[in-house]
């Protein structure tokens, strides 16, 4: 697969988990940069996986993303106020999933 034809596939919610092999099955072993952006695309979501994800899981995320910042800012004058950062970190990797709809 050139490394061209990854990003719109991944984005578009082709199933890595469909065929035989599967697309991960070969990238798992594979070089190259669209082995390396399947690999990234099955990963838990992250900023960095973001735009490797579909459509839906991308607005997902942005919702999600949007409203923990609504909700730190009003919580600033709070000492126990939760860490928006810390918590798209540590728990919308598992709220964003490829097969967000």
């Amino acid at each position: 697969l050139p490394a061209a034809r990854a990003p719109p596939l991944l984005r578009s919610g082709e199933s890595l988990h469909e065929g035989e092999p599967t697309p991960l099955q070969r990238a798992a072993g594979g070089e190259g940069e669209a082995a390396a952006l399947i690999r990234r695309a099955a990963a838990p979501w992250s900023p960095a996986s973001h735009s490797l994800f579909p459509a839906a899981a991308r607005a997902r995320a942005a919702l999600l993303v949007r409203s923990l910042y609504e909700i730190h800012d009003g919580q600033l004058d709070r000492p126990n106020g939760i860490a928006a950062r810390d918590f798209s970190a540590c728990v919308l990797r598992f709220a964003i999933t490829r097969e967000t709809e």
